[in-house]
C-alpha cells in the first residue's frame, strides 16, 4: 500500500517590491517561474511544457530540474494580482516528498503606499508580494519538504528583489 500521508504544512516568504503591482506580476511570472528565478548555477532553467497565457501565465507548465519535478499555474488574476500553481509529479522520486493533488501555491501582488519623507507628503506605491505553499508531506517526508520549501522560495524571493532592484536602476538611467 501506499505511504500514509501526514497532516498538512504550510510555508510563507513577504517581500517588498519598489516597483507596480503588474510590474512585480510581469517580472515574477517572466523571471522566476519561466526562467528559474537564477535558482543557483547547478539548477538549468526550467524546460517549459507549455507556455500558457502570454501575459496571465495561465495554464504555463513548467519542468524543475535535477529531478524532473512538473508544476502548473492553475489560476490567474490581475486585480489583485494572484497566481496560483500546483506540484503536478510530486514524490520521492521527484525529490519533493508530498501527496499527490496537496500541493498549492499561491503568489500575491498587492500594492502598498509608502511615503518617502518625514512628513508624508510624497507617497510612493510599492508592492507586497507574498508567496504562500501548503502541502501534505508522505511518510517521512516533513522536514525535507518543510526545508526545500522555505529555502527555494526564500532564496527566490531575494533574488527578485534583486532582479527589479537592477532592471529598474538600467530604465532610470536610460530616463
Amino acid at each position: 500500500p501506499a505511504p500514509k500521508p501526514r497532516e498538512g504544512y504550510y510555508s510563507k516568504s513577504c517581500i517588498l517590491l519598489q516597483t507596480t503591482p503588474t510590474e512585480a506580476y510581469g517580472f515574477f511570472l517572466n523571471y522566476i517561474w519561466k526562467s528559474g528565478g537564477d535558482l543557483s548555477s547547478f539548477s538549468p532553467t526550467p524546460h517549459l511544457l507549455n507556455e500558457g497565457h502570454p501575459v496571465t501565465g495561465l495554464g504555463c507548465e513548467r519542468v524543475l530540474p535535477p529531478f524532473n519535478t512538473r508544476e502548473e499555474i492553475l489560476e490567474t488574476s490581475s486585480h489583485p494580482g494572484k497566481i496560483v500553481y500546483r506540484v503536478v509529479s510530486p514524490g520521492w522520486t521527484k525529490g519533493y516528498p508530498v501527496v499527490k493533488d496537496s500541493h498549492r501555491g499561491e503568489v500575491t501582488f498587492d500594492a502598498f503606499t509608502q511615503s518617502d519623507d518625514d512628513d508624508g507628503s510624497s507617497l510612493m506605491v510599492s508592492t507586497k508580494v507574498e508567496w504562500k505553499v501548503s502541502w501534505e508531506a508522505l511518510r517521512g517526508g516533513e522536514g525535507v519538504v518543510r526545508f526545500l520549501t522555505s529555502s527555494v522560495v526564500g532564496r527566490l524571493m531575494r533574488n527578485l528583489v534583486n532582479y527589479v532592484e537592477k532592471k529598474k536602476e538600467v530604465v532610470e538611467k536610460c530616463v
